[in-house]
């Protein structure tokens, strides 16, 4: 069975033995997904975001001054609640300066793995976590 928690974006799947965040587009409440994540009795979680730092994201804002829409979120910026997009860089500093283990990082861009400049070059990013 699986259980939500809106207010973080985390759900438990398969009675406790590990905890899946939904994709996480922007920052609504890291804070309380990675922490809920990283605590037992979860082992490993999952965490999927589109890389904001990816560079047709830079291109759009650079030449159009507007922030580009993510393909995943059918909704303008003023129909949801306030949020704070990041990068793949961002969440990676996050998870060290709060002990957070990244276990594993895969970077993807058109369903294929990007092995360099990640942030520059992955649209999306998928990492597990795993308790310290």
């Amino acid at each position: 069975p699986a259980q939500h928690d809106a207010a973080s974006g985390v759900s438990t799947v398969g009675g406790g033995r590990g905890e899946l965040v939904t994709p996480v587009t922007h920052k609504t409440n890291t804070k309380g997904a990675t922490t809920a994540n990283a605590s037992p009795p979860c082992r490993l979680a999952v965490v999927s975001f589109p890389n904001w730092g990816h560079w047709r994201c830079r291109l759009e804002l650079l030449f159009s001054g507007r922030f580009p829409p993510a393909p995943d979120l059918p909704q303008g910026w003023f129909d949801a609640p306030r949020r704070q997009a990041f990068t793949a860089a961002d969440f990676v500093d996050y998870c060290r300066d709060r002990h957070i283990v990244i276990h594993r990082a895969r970077y993807l861009t058109d369903g294929r793995r990007v092995h360099h400049l990640p942030n520059l070059m992955a649209g999306t990013t998928v990492y597990v976590l795993r308790r310290p």
